[in-house]
């Protein structure tokens, strides 16, 4: 192995670990996102319908048009992905390089400075303001020197979401540059911002 390879793997040894949540007892963890489970009967028939197709490669061109009608947007706009962290992680690793600035809010999704520092980019944060809004002029005020913006609405921890016209602000000053969206929780808030993939060709979400 050469000098560069080392480096890389003293760099990976160094990041922290990832600890997850414990403590169910019993109860639904929507902190995850989990949802009560669906009927034993449903999954069996599912299951039966889909045996012929379990060994094939996916294609996803028919889920694609589905949800842009469903979503109001271009089929290319979409990508089928396993679960939202494999995105937030695939969209990180596309614009990360040493030397790459992400910028997000504090607090917020403790993976994105774990999936900033497998990239090799520099992590920074603003602060929320104290009733966990996002302070906009500090934000806004950060976005020029950073290659990424990754936020979430709503929030996690917080539970905040984002307000139309705020969003609107950020991805107006961040033009030219990524802004990564997190709607995991989406569902939870009665908003998404989908609609705007087509009219915000710098969002990502």
């Amino acid at each position: 192995m050469n000098q560069t390879m080392f480096k890389e793997i003293d760099r990976l040894s160094r990041l922290p670990a990832y600890t997850p949540a414990s403590g169910r007892g019993g109860r639904l963890r929507l902190d995850a996102n989990e949802g009560p489970a669906p009927p034993a009967g449903l999954v069996r028939r599912l299951l039966a319908g889909a045996a012929d197709v379990l060994t094939y490669y996916p294609e996803y061109d028919d889920l694609r048009r589905v949800w842009a009608d469903f979503f109001h947007v271009s089929p290319a706009a979409l990508m089928p992905l396993n679960g939202a962290d494999e995105g937030i992680r695939l969209v990180m690793q596309a614009w990360g390089r040493p030397g790459a600035r992400f910028l997000t809010v504090r607090p917020t999704f403790a993976m994105y400075r774990v999936y900033a520092a497998m990239a090799g980019a520099e992590y920074g944060e603003v602060p929320l303001t104290a009733e966990f809004g996002l302070d906009l002029p500090a934000l806004l005020a950060a976005i020029p020197a950073a290659d990424l913006v990754v936020l979430a609405s709503p929030n996690n921890p917080t539970g905040r979401r984002i307000p139309q016209a705020e969003l609107e602000e950020i991805l107006t000053r961040a033009e030219g540059k990524p802004v990564l969206l997190d709607e995991t929780y989406a569902e939870f808030c009665g908003q998404n911002f989908i609609p705007w993939l087509e009219r915000f060709p710098n969002l990502l979400i």
